[in-house]
């Protein structure tokens, strides 16, 4: 049995052959011959024992061919050629050139199944290959599957602890082996109480998470909300916190977290979380039930006012004794406008609220009449006013004519001096051009 690669040396023996000089020796495999070997040079003509050696690297293609050695006496032309053949010896070469790969995490939390598969690449004949997986000192039968050179199995711990997984790979006399650390450890999901989980405003509420105290000791445990927020960080076994329930704290999810990590590997999570759960009277506001509301006369409006409380709170609008259920349309009419009294209650309380509704509205009757009379006034300012201009202009037209026509019966002949006096513009200013008090008619 041969490794690949490696050399062997491979002897033929011939027993009381002379004389040798007249001796070959052939090395065939597979029907090939691979070396031969003349003794001419041997000059002892005596009977003697012969051995000759050849020195044959280990192939692939030899596994399963014959090897065998051809030995030929030649003594033409005084005498016969004699030859023979030694019986075959099969060869059978094998090849491992590495080591096998396992495939598996480091890391197994007790109690648990992980996958684990040893492949080994290039093992030669593939069909003659072994492989054998075995964890923590327990060779694995029951749940192997073996696929070629891949082989494929279900490790499992109880016990936390270090422990080492084996796969050996074996071919004819060749055998590798490869060992991996897996570390067991134990992760239990961490347990949150919430005490009480249903409380009133204003009350202690005492939050704990812990973990099995067989925990593994590289847990760290951390109190959060929902928004994220870090509450308190600490070590296993136990984690307090202690708050003060408020309004907002209703429906405020609390979540304890477990976190491990080994080394540079993944961190490992896990969590549980608790709903709590908060009680608390009514509570109203201007935003919520706004203290003015407008309405318009002859749209459909409805009441605003809500309010926040656990349980729901009931409410109620009053106003002058009437019921009036908010949130609901209705249409508005002016003996809607006034103040309402409105009130949240449930079993924790009452809250009140004081609402004051106006209503717009227009008078349409007054309108009709008022729009009318408006539009008469307009008109007749309007055609006052033209009136007046019109007058105007004929008045002082009819001014303007008259003084023209007064001139011309005072008009002096040629020469005539005319007193100053006498002659003034329609305005009662004086003439331009004066001269001595009295105006030269230099008309000819």
């Amino acid at each position: 049995m041969l490794e690949k690669g490696k050399t062997y040396p491979v002897t033929c023996r011939v027993v009381n052959v002379a004389p040798v000089r007249n001796l070959s020796v052939t090395l065939h495999l597979g029907g090939q011959v691979l070396h031969t070997k003349n003794f001419q040079n041997y000059t002892p003509m005596n009977a003697t024992n012969i051995m000759a050696t050849f020195n044959v690297i280990a192939e692939r293609e030899y596994h399963g061919q014959d090897v065998t050695c051809h030995t030929a006496l030649d003594l033409r032309p005084h005498g016969p050629l004699l030859e023979n053949v030694s019986t075959p010896a099969s060869l059978s070469v094998y090849a491992l050139p590495r080591d096998p790969q396992i495939q598996v995490h480091h890391y197994l939390e007790a109690s648990t199944t992980e996958n684990a598969s040893c492949h080994m690449d290039d093992a030669f004949p593939e069909n003659e290959v072994q492989l054998n997986l075995s964890f923590a000192g327990h060779l694995l039968f029951s749940n192997v599957t073996t696929s070629g050179t891949i082989v494929m199995a279900k490790i499992a711990s109880q016990a936390p602890g270090k422990y080492e997984l084996n796969c050996t790979v074996s071919v004819g006399p060749l055998s590798r082996s490869t060992v991996v650390p897996i570390e067991v450890y134990n992760f239990p999901e961490p347990i949150l109480i919430v005490d009480p989980q249903e409380t009133v405003a204003d009350k202690n509420v005492t939050v704990t998470c812990n973990v099995s105290a067989s925990a593994d000791t590289h847990i760290q445990l951390q109190l959060k909300d929902s928004g994220g927020s870090v509450l308190t960080t600490g070590k296993p076994p136990v984690l307090y916190h202690l708050l003060m329930a408020r309004d907002e704290d209703n429906r405020r999810s609390l979540m304890c977290e477990a976190t491990l990590r080994f080394d540079a590997q993944p961190i490992l999570l896990k969590a549980n979380s608790v709903v709590l759960t908060v009680y608390y009277g009514p509570r109203m506001n201007d935003t919520s039930c706004p203290q003015n509301q407008t309405w318009l006369e002859g749209k459909k409006e409805a009441l605003i006012c809500k309010a926040q409380g656990n349980p729901p709170p009931t409410i109620k609008c009053i106003k002058e004794g009437e019921p009036h259920k908010p949130g609901v349309l209705q249409q508005v009419t002016r003996d809607q406008s006034g103040t309402y009294m409105c009130s949240a209650t449930n079993k924790h309380g009452t809250v009140t609220q004081l609402v004051t509704v106006h209503v717009e509205f227009h008078d349409l009757n007054l309108l009709l009449i008022i729009l009318p009379i408006m539009a008469v006034a307009v008109v007749l300012a309007v055609g006052s006013a033209i009136y007046i201009v019109y007058y105007r202009k004929q008045k002082i037209g009819k001014y303007n004519l008259k003084q023209k026509q007064k001139q011309k019966q005072k008009a002096p002949t040629a020469g005539e001096q005319v007193p100053l006096t006498e002659i003034q513009s329609p305005q009662g200013h004086m003439p331009n051009n004066p001269t001595n008090g009295v105006v030269q008619n230099n008309s000819v």
